[in-house]
Formats: structure tokens, sequence, C-alpha cells
């Protein structure tokens, strides 16, 4: 009798799990990108800063990771897209790795790689760039020091060598380069699509059509994408309607 009663009065919970496909709005997912590729820049960065110093007892402790990666987010503006929670737990999730690692239920953390699998560059035909500006007798050149400095910059950062270790490099990880025109990527808008030299000051571009401001790297970045038939891809693909699944665990 008494076990029955205490049958009865038994608590059963049951724990409903839900899982359902996200169907981001295009900015959304663009966000949602762009905080996943900070992410994996965050672990990136912790990964090689723990483990600079060598040796398990010269590890920074927690309170230190933490504030360098504070830091790091004021330091680095990209870094701060980021949200603060997701940061930390960027941290948490890097910790839980070498606690796992130490009691042999996983191996050492590794760094993790890049979805780089196609790359867009500017096709820039450095040989006529770099051609020197002296001119002949007849017709001399002009701005022939500036353009000399020039030259010897563009040589130093060999750019036509970089393309070429890019890629082989995406060749050998199944990645494909794409070489797009350069002209004119630094003074078209990569919002509107309006092309006006007036819109580059330095480092800041400001459309003089519709006013997007940007930095001018960054600008003529997505203009190379765009070029590339990059610029608009979705990375996130929208869930049909009901398209969900749940889980039910009963226990006692």
């Amino acid at each position: 009798m008494g076990a029955a009663v205490e049958e009865e009065r038994r608590v059963v919970k049951i724990n409903h799990g839900y899982v359902r496909r996200l169907a981001p709005t295009a900015e959304q997912a663009a966000a949602l990108d762009i905080q996943g590729h900070a992410a994996r820049a965050m672990w990136n960065l912790l990964h090689g800063w723990w483990t600079w110093g060598g040796g398990r007892d010269r590890r920074p402790t927690l309170k230190q990771a933490d504030e360098a990666i504070r830091q790091a987010r004021k330091d680095i503006p990209w870094l701060a897209d980021l949200p603060a929670q997701a940061a930390r737990q960027v941290l948490k999730t890097y910790v839980r790795a070498w606690r796992n690692c130490w009691e042999g239920r996983a191996s050492v953390p590794e760094f993790k790689a890049g979805r780089y699998g196609i790359v867009a560059v500017e096709e820039l035909r450095v040989e006529n760039m770099t051609r020197s500006a002296r001119g002949t007798i007849a017709e001399p050149g002009r701005n022939v020091r500036q353009k000399a400095g020039l030259n010897r910059v563009m040589l130093n950062e060999a750019h036509a060598r970089t393309v070429e270790l890019l890629a082989y490099k995406l060749a050998e990880r199944g990645g494909q380069l794409l070489k797009v025109p350069a002209a004119y990527t630094s003074q078209t808008c990569s919002t509107c699509g309006h092309r006006d030299p007036r819109s580059r000051h330095g480092v800041v571009f400001t459309c003089t059509s519709c006013g997007h401001l940007d930095h001018a790297d960054t600008n003529a970045a997505l203009n190379i994408l765009n070029a590339a038939g990059l610029g608009r891809v979705r990375t996130w693909s929208p869930a049909p309607v009901g398209c969900e699944a749940s889980t039910t665990r009963r226990a006692a």
C-alpha cells in the first residue's frame, strides 16, 4: 500500500527540446556570417596567444585571457562585431577544450581553418603599373621621383607573388581564385554603383550620390566581391514553414 502511494507522489518531469532551422533576412544572414568569422578569428588569436608561452604551467590565467579579449575587441574594430557575451563563450569553450585534453577526453586544441572556398582579387598588371616614368629626352616624364617611390612600394609588396601563392594554396584545399578587372573599384560606390573619383578622400569613401560612408579599402573590396558575383551570396537558406523538429524525453 505504501509503495502505491509513493508511486502516485512521484514527480514526473518531461523535457522538451525543439530544433528549428533559422530563416534570417539577407541583413541578418550577413550579420551572422560576420560574427561567425569574428568568432573563429577570436579562437585562433586566443590559441596563438595561449600557447605562445609554452608549457602548461606558464600559460595565462582565465582572468588574463578575459582581459586580453576585452582589449582585443577595443584594438581590433572587426572583432567588436562579435557580441561580448559570444566572445566570452568562445573563451569558455576554448578553456573547456583544454580541460578535455588534459583529462584524456579529447586531443589538443588546434587552430580553426577558414569558408573561403572562393577568393576574389583584382587583376593587377603589376609590370605595367611599375614602369618607369622617366620618359624620353623629347618627352620627359612628370612626377618621376614620386612614381619611382610608388614603384618601389609596389614591388616590395610582391603583389604578383602573393596572388600566385594564394592561388596554389586555394587549389591545394579545393578552393578557387577569381580575378576581376581592377578599373574603378576605388571610385565606385559599393552600395548604389555610382562612380565618381571625388567620392574618395584618402582612406575615406563618401559617395557623392547616395552618401554611403565607408573605409575606402573596404568599399573597394566589396566592389571586387560584387564583380566576382560573390557580394550577394546567401550563406543561410530560408526554411519552409513548419520545417522543424522536436524531441521529448520523460524522466522521473
